[in-house]
């Protein structure tokens, strides 16, 4: 459980962590641990975990974990840890975790021991965190985190509250020091003015001034000081995290986050380690930065005196006509307005590039500006004035312009949008001063384009300017005759020629003699570019965007549904906007709904290729038949109904069109015959087929199709075959519908995957079957008329070790078959194969000797096919790349069996293969199959595609579990039986897998490259953990086996009692080791495994009785075989396939077993056995979710999860 001090010890210390991980990352975690990236942890004594949340670098937070062994053997790992970040062990991270828990524990019992009768919570925050404060070199790490070992124990007495208040307070992070050892910053702000700008100053126009800042911090005096600060002081704590300042941490991160923003600004020619220059900066964060000085209590500072600033909303600029007193002139002066402002030139100055806004000056900057003007302009003016007798004097003019009044002393006036470039060259000049005899010139040729560029305003009464005819943006809307509505749009700008209308309206003419027509977009050299009023375009095209987003400003064409979208809701929003006008040609359609429901209708046609069939899908909607393509682009395109010819419509999104797409896309994609080609379907894809008769209104199909998929979907038969009379076996009623469904397979000359659980009988099965099919041969041979074709034989194909088995059961079962079983190759033999199987109706051989000749077993196929491929055990050709696989495939038979207990063991890829072999035309495309079904299920990501998996494989495979036959079974009692080792193997073990470890999780990030090594380093702890001297007999040789001793422990007695028991290793070496130690005991056994030649007699001895215990390796015997004479099992090893390891247990627990079983599962304590064992039930879970409909969870064996093994083997 977790520990109930709020400052519990953890059992390291500094020097022990720093020899383990080394200096790096001792380093490292340690300015982790300084910096508080700790954000949370916790120790729980039980289990001797430290567990917690670390930051990182960025904004990824990791999680870390470190446990400590209940006892340290010199020389072995005081610590093993695991993090989430990309290194995953012994990693800054869990440094800073360890350091953080030894020094908050540290800091927390100095508070909570002291001798002062009051507690003192300031005194508590001084120790907590000056510590931290101390800069700590390698020479006193030791002294720094020894700390806890030299205090005294805290006192037991103290309350609760009081040991749980220090330790929150020992947590604190270090900005919590501000009311003690903190100060404030400010903002150091110069105005300079270029003197190559510098040709006076008048009282209508300003040489441009440049805002600089620089940091500052409250000195002991009470004075702004520069203390050191420097913008290089905050790129630090940009980069690093951290900055060692003693301001406050709101102003140090003010400043951080300022420089980041005017840095990219700032030139390359010049140091702007002090100060930066804001008026070229780009970014808009600026402003907002600026806004929130006052918020955080940051002083600015402008010539050696405190000031104020303040942010304008809403700027304008435009120009202010008016005339002179006189009349004479009219008067055109730029004017920044914001507010209750409204400031000429001279008192606002560009701030921002491109131009993101202005600085205006307030009484205190315009004084500190004109100084500045002055010596700008006096250093210009002296070198060329040193020949000159009139030297010039103080330059300040009495033109000057005086402060506007503002509560502020720096206004800064951010824009909304950015000027035009009229309008910012208008800004840099003196006011425009028009006579009065050239002011028609004026509104004639130059107002109107300058009145679209700024806006022109007049407050003087004896001035009304010309009223300016702005564009309209007209739609053209063209509704051509067609089968269906449909439309073509295209949208212009129309200019009026005359924008001030100084000559009368005549409507006798076109559009185009009164105005210029241009596209609705500009792009760049269009003819009467300088006509347009790009500002009004854009005010007006952003309202039209508001009201339709997606409407197309191009030339459009709109088809189906789209033309009644145009009709009832894109042209009446559109006609209500200002400044918009629509012109229509041809007749406005109109649309109606259609009041009857659409039905759907399904054809199936033969295509003249064999399995394959022609599908046809239409909609029937009133009169109209539409073809389910159309409907199909429709949905793809987003589209909600479908337009017919006549106006009507009917929605799309139905439930039934949606899932009939969903099944299209899945058809097109298994067949792979997308685009332009035909639609079909195969005879095996009966799931599929139910699932679209289902949704059809009329299914109109051929009576080749009816007969094949009707009986696939019930799996009931109106004419089901009875059982041949010649088997000698009475069928349970699981086995006779199993004969009755394979027997329908092989009459339609389908495939298909017989799938029941260990024990039910699968061999019987197939033998009735075969039995069938020659009993049916013989029937038709008897009512044939003329010469009979020979009965083609069954060819059966299983592992070495089960060919016995299988011809003991065919002549047990069907003595009336002539059974052959090939124990050679051809070439060992020298008997060709096809005068060995003469007169055969079964033959039986194994992987190897179909594998070494396959073209033998391909010509007895020739001309006339085998009568069925059986395959036994089909997980040997599970494996597509294989070239069993590819022999099974291409084999001439009329019917493909394959039988397994596990049809999928690791991936989903292993049931496309046993499919791809027994009913091709399920699923054509393996990339298909992998992207569509395995890949998503696999990931997790996509639940529905697990439903349809099971959905099409149903009518194809057969499974059946236990269940049905728990009555018939006695009890089967399973314990997992957690060995723990030795202490010497322990040590062994724990030496290795450190090293191995660090091996493997270096490897992973290329797991596919390393995959080889990474499992040949898997499989080495795995004999570890089984026995030391499996990896060096010679060197472990007198280190103990654990669970050899286990076994010498209860083997004796059990035998003793009459008992038989099964042992079973995937260690061969390992079985050797357990029959040596049997030896000495003086039990008997016998031994089976791939090198094992006379299996037959091996197995007879076996059911003969001649030996109490029966060694067996895993991959040899945990298939295929009756060991029913056992009631013990012993799974000496883990393996993370639970399948392999359920066959086994299933030899002894089958039917015929009368005895209850006991299946011991040994499990080496604390090793990556344990982590084997959770794995194994992922894979369990994938084999539930798949073939017997239960829940679903990855699968693959990964680097995450080898990273799994390694973290939980300790």
């Amino acid at each position: 459980m977790e520990s109930s001090q709020p400052f519990p010890d953890i059992p390291v210390t500094a020097p022990t962590i720093l020899r383990q991980v080394g200096h790096g990352a001792y380093t490292r975690g340690q300015g982790y641990m300084r910096q508080g990236q700790v954000q949370r942890y916790s120790f729980d004594s039980t289990t001797r975990v430290l567990a917690g949340k670390v930051s990182g670098s960025g904004a990824q937070t990791y999680e870390t974990s470190v446990t400590f062994p209940a006892t340290t053997i010199p020389g072995s790992l005081a610590f093993s840890s695991y993090c989430s970040c990309p290194v995953g062990y012994d990693c800054k991270h869990a440094v800073a975790l360890m350091l953080t828990a030894i020094d908050r524990s540290t800091k927390a019992k100095k508070a909570m021991t002291t001798s002062s009768p009051t507690w003192n919570t300031g005194a508590l925050t001084e120790t907590v965190q000056g510590a931290d404060a101390e800069k700590t070199t390698a020479r006193d790490i030791s002294t720094l985190l020894h700390r806890a070992s030299d205090l005294p124990a805290a006192d037991s007495a103290l309350p609760t509250w009081r040991r749980a208040l220090s330790h929150t307070l020992a947590a604190r992070p270090h900005s919590g020091l501000r009311e003690t050892s903190q100060v404030a910053g400010a903002l150091e702000l110069k105005i300079n003015v270029p003197g190559r700008f510098a040709t006076g100053v008048t009282s209508a126009t300003a040489a441009p001034a440049q805002l600089f800042a620089r940091p500052m911090m409250k000195g002991s005096s009470g004075k702004w000081i520069k203390g050191g600060l420097s913008w290089e002081t905050f790129m630090q704590r940009g980069l690093q995290g951290f900055a060692q300042t003693s301001l406050y941490t709101e102003h140090e991160q003010w400043f951080t986050d300022f420089y980041a923003v005017v840095r990219p600004a700032q030139s390359a020619y010049t140091s702007h380690r002090d100060w930066v220059n804001l008026s070229h900066t780009s970014s808009t964060l600026l402003w907002q930065l600026l806004s929130q000085v006052a918020e955080i209590g940051l002083v600015c500072v402008l010539d050696g005196q405190e000031i104020t600033l303040a942010i304008a909303d809403t700027p304008t600029v435009y120009l202010d006509a008016h005339f002179t007193d006189d009349q004479n002139t009219l008067v055109l002066t730029p004017i920044l307005s914001w507010h209750n402002f409204s400031l000429s030139a001279a008192h606002f100055h560009k701030l921002g590039e491109p131009r993101k806004g202005f600085l205006a000056l307030g009484d205190a900057a315009q004084t500190v500006y004109s100084r500045e003007a002055a010596h700008a302009q006096r250093e210009r003016l002296v070198p060329a004035a040193l020949t000159s007798e009139n030297l010039p004097g103080e330059l300040e003019s009495e033109d000057a312009p005086a402060a506007f009044t503002s509560s502020a002393d720096l206004v800064f006036v951010p824009l909304d949008e950015p000027l035009t470039s009229v309008a910012e060259s208008l800004i840099a000049t003196e006011p425009l001063e028009i006579p009065a005899s050239e002011i028609d010139t004026f509104y004639r040729d130059f107002y109107p384009e300058l009145a679209r560029s700024v806006p022109l305003i007049s407050h003087d009464e004896r001035l009304t300017l010309p009223a300016l005819a702005h564009p309209e943006l007209v739609l053209f809307v063209d509704f051509a005759e067609q089968a269906t509505p449909a439309a073509r749009t295209v949208w212009q700008w129309a200019y009026p020629k005359d924008p001030l209308q100084t000559v009368p309206a005549d409507n006798s003419g076109s559009a185009e003699d009164t105005h210029i027509f241009l596209p609705a977009l500009g792009y760049p050299g269009e003819n009467h570019a300088s006509v347009r009023d790009t500002a009004f375009e854009a005010r007006v095209l952003k309202k039209v965007k508001t009201v339709r987003p997606a409407v197309p400003f191009t030339k459009h064409r709109w088809e189906g549904w789209n033309t009644r979208v145009l009709v009832d809701e894109a042209l009446p929003a559109l006609a209500e906007i200002d400044g918009v006008h629509i012109e229509v040609t041809g007749e406005i359609p109109t649309f109606k709904e259609l009041d009857t429901e659409p039905e759907i209708i399904i054809r199936v046609d033969d295509t003249g290729r064999r399995d394959w069939f022609g599908l046809g899908i239409a909609v029937k909607a009133g009169n109209w038949y539409v073809g389910f393509s159309e409907i199909f682009a429709a949905l793809a395109q987003g589209q909600t109904h479908m337009l017919l010819g006549d106006g009507t419509y009917f929605a799309l999104n139905r439930p039934e069109f949606l899932k009939l797409q969903e099944l299209i896309i899945e058809a097109s994609t298994l067949n792979e015959r997308g685009g332009n080609k035909e639609l079909t379907i195969t005879r095996h894809q009966a799931g599929l087929w139910e699932d679209l008769e289902e949704l059809a209104s009329t299914v109109e199909t051929t009576r080749a199709w009816e007969e094949h998929i009707s009986a696939l979907l019930t799996k009931e038969q109106t004419d089901a075959p009875s059982v041949p009379p010649q088997l000698q076996a009475t069928l349970r009623p699981y086995q006779l519908e199993g004969f009755h469904w394979l027997s329908f397979l092989w009459q339609a000359q389908l495939g298909g995957i017989l799938a029941d659980d260990m024990g039910l009988g699968k061999t019987l099965q197939t033998i009735a079957l075969i039995a069938h099919a020659k009993h049916w041969w013989q029937q038709d041979a008897a009512d044939a008329e003329g010469e009979q074709q020979d009965f083609a034989p069954f060819l059966v194909v299983a592992p070495t070790s089960v060919v016995p088995n299988w011809i003991s059961e065919v002549e047990r079962f069907a003595p009336h078959l002539k059974v052959v079983g090939i124990s050679a190759s051809q070439a060992k033999s020298k008997t060709p194969l096809a005068h060995t199987i003469t007169g055969a109706d079964v033959v039986i051989t194994s992987y190897a000797l179909f594998r070494i000749d396959e073209q033998a077993y391909a010509d007895v196929g020739t001309p006339v096919p085998w009568n069925g491929l059986i395959l036994d055990e089909a997980q040997f050709v599970k494996n597509a790349k294989t070239k069993a696989h590819r022999i099974a495939r291409e084999l001439p038979a009329r019917f493909k069996l394959a039988v397994t207990g596990t049809p999928l063991e690791n991936n989903l890829m292993e049931l496309w293969s046993m499919f791809s072999i027994t009913a091709p035309g399920l699923f054509p495309s393996a990339r298909a199959f992998k992207d569509y079904y395995a890949t998503p299920i696999e990931s997790g990501e996509e639940t529905a595609a697990l439903g349809k998996l099971r959905s099409r494989v149903r009518p194809l495979m057969l499974r059946r579990t236990k269940e049905l036959v728990a009555a018939d079974l006695p009890e089967k009692n399973d314990q997992r039986v957690n060995v723990p080792l030795a202490a010497a193997h322990r040590k062994t073990y724990d030496t290795h897998l450190q090293r191995e470890r660090k091996k493997i999780l270096g490897l992973v990030e290329d797991f596919d490259k390393n995959r080889f090594t990474i499992f040949n380093s898997l499989t080495a702890l795995r004999r570890l953990a089984l026995d030391a001297s499996l990896i060096d007999a010679e060197k472990y040789a007198e280190v103990p086996s654990s669970k050899l001793d286990y076994l010498e422990e209860n083997l004796p007695e059990i035998v003793a009692e009459g008992h038989k028991a099964l042992i079973f290793s995937q260690f061969t070496s390992y079985l050797k080791l357990i029959a040596t130690r049997l030896e000495t005991l003086g039990i008997d056994y016998l031994y089976l495994d791939g090198t094992t030649r006379d299996r037959a007699s091996v197995l007879e001895a076996w059911k003969e009785g001649r030996a109490p215990v029966f060694l067996i390796s895993l991959k040899a015997g945990g298939f295929g075989l009756n060991l029913t004479q056992a009631d013990y099992v012993f799974i000496m090893d883990p393996w993370w396939n639970p399948a392999a390891e359920d066959q086994a247990v299933d030899r002894a627990h089958r039917i015929g077993q009368t005895k209850n079983v006991m299946v011991y599962r040994l499990v080496s304590a604390g090793t990556i056995e344990e982590k084997v064992m959770e794995l194994k039930e992922s894979k369990a879970a994938l084999f539930d979710a798949v073939v017997d409909d239960g829940q679903f969870f990855s699968s693959r064996l990964d680097a995450a999860q080898v990273r799994q093994l390694l973290m939980g083997g300790e």
